[in-house]
This record gives C-alpha cells, structure tokens and sequence, in this order.
C-alpha cells in the first residue's frame, strides 16, 4: 500500500490561446454554474469545449434557454467512441442531431478569438472558426498541485 494525499481536482484547461477571457467557462462548482448562466442570458452563441458528460449537461441547459449555436465536440473521430460501440454512438449521436447539437468531430480548437475581453469565437486547427460568445470547456480534471 503507498501513502497518498488526496488533494482534490481542479478543471483541465487545454493550452490555448485565449482561454482566460470572460465568456470562458470551465464548470467545476456551484460559482461557475451560477456565473456561466448568468452569462448565458446575453448569449447568442456557444461552443462546448470536449466531449464529456458535464459538457453535454451545460449544452442542453443553453438549449433549454434558447442560446444558439451549440457545437459541442470530441477530437476523437466518433462521438462517445470510448463509453460505447459504433453501433451505439451512433445512435446516441443521431439522438443529440435530433435534439439541435451541431457535434463536430476529429478536429481541435487552436484558440479562443475575443475582442475586449470579451469571446467572439473559436479557431479551430484545420483554419475555420465558429463564431460564439461563450465558451464552455469541459476536458476533464487534474490533479491540484
């Protein structure tokens, strides 16, 4: 048995550019939740950042709110690849189409564009750009230091 310290997660912020503008939001707590919906209300416009679960939940709360726009995507070339078989995430990713998610796979944002602190969209590596006025960025946790 090894001893350990259990010090607790914080949310995983990828390096890129831009990512510390206001609209960006990585929810970890009840404070993010609350700032990220407040913000959301003069939202037009989002981008989800990763392809987990937490993401999924925050792109059907902006959905519900009407904010437009949500891309809401993995790197990995099929959505859910690693939680389920072809078959499955499939069917689930035909679900999520339905319900007005635009998933995009095998690509990965570059940065984040803003203007006065303020996010105007994101670049993605193959050289386009989504425009929106939030970001949520839902890439799992590290370990606090």
């Amino acid at each position: 048995m090894t001893d350990s310290l259990a010090t607790g997660s914080r949310p995983y912020i990828p390096r890129i550019s831009g990512d510390r503008c206001k609209r960006c939001f990585a929810l970890r707590t009840l404070a993010d939740a609350r700032a990220m919906a407040q913000k959301a209300q003069s939202t037009d416009h989002a981008v989800m950042l990763g392809g987990g679960l937490l993401n999924l939940k925050a792109a059907f709360a902006l959905l519900e709110i009407g904010v437009e726009g949500q891309h809401w995507w993995s790197t990995l070339l099929r959505s859910f690849s690693q939680a389920y078989g072809t078959r499955d995430a499939g069917l689930v990713r035909k679900a999520l189409d339905n319900a007005g998610l635009k998933i995009i796979t095998g690509r990965s944002a570059k940065g984040i564009l803003s203007k006065n602190n303020s996010v105007t969209g994101v670049s993605l590596d193959d050289g386009s750009e989504l425009v929106c006025q939030m970001v949520c960025i839902g890439k799992g946790v590290e370990a606090e230091h």
